[in-house]
């Protein structure tokens, strides 16, 4: 259960950066509760940092939507914690069946978070969230498929 807390709170810290990274938002997250003592092997695993993959279809030099996840990825390292959370990222992923190499290697590498910031990475995306039920999968994109359209959502695992 502690994992899927931090999933969440990763995952909305990211997508919170993603909305306020231009907006100058100075609200403070409430402060945690104080964990309970646990066994020294679960506190050992407790202090590992969440491990997030960030998949960009585009160099983050270039301005604009590249660079808008990037600047996100950061704030979310900034408002977690570098002890709490570490991220990765490849850039020039294109939408093809390497994105799927790239998304599987993060998978090896550890990383229980990945965000595929292109609408091209969603078949490949949708394919390894069942093949890896115990890492969470997001997708930046825009769904006309639904009444309410999002910018970011997850894949199911199932």
């Amino acid at each position: 259960m502690k994992m899927s807390l931090k999933l969440v709170a990763a995952a909305a810290a990211v997508a919170s950066a993603f909305a306020l990274s231009a907006c100058g938002d100075k609200k403070e997250a409430a402060p945690a509760k104080p964990a309970t003592p646990a066994a020294p092997a679960a506190q050992s695993k407790a202090a590992e940092p969440l491990k997030v993959g960030f998949v960009y279809v585009a160099p983050i030099a270039d301005v604009g939507y590249t660079k808008q996840h990037d600047i996100g990825r950061i704030y979310a390292i900034d408002k977690v914690g570098k002890d709490k959370v570490t991220t990765t990222f490849v850039e020039n992923v294109p939408e093809t069946a390497d994105a799927e190499r790239v998304i599987r290697q993060m998978v090896a590498d550890g990383n229980k978070l990945i965000f595929g910031t292109s609408f091209g990475y969603m078949n490949y995306m949708q394919k390894l969230a069942k093949e890896y039920p115990d890492v969470k999968f997001v997708i930046s994109e825009t769904s006309h498929t639904v009444k309410t359209p999002t910018s970011c959502r997850s894949v199911p695992n199932s």
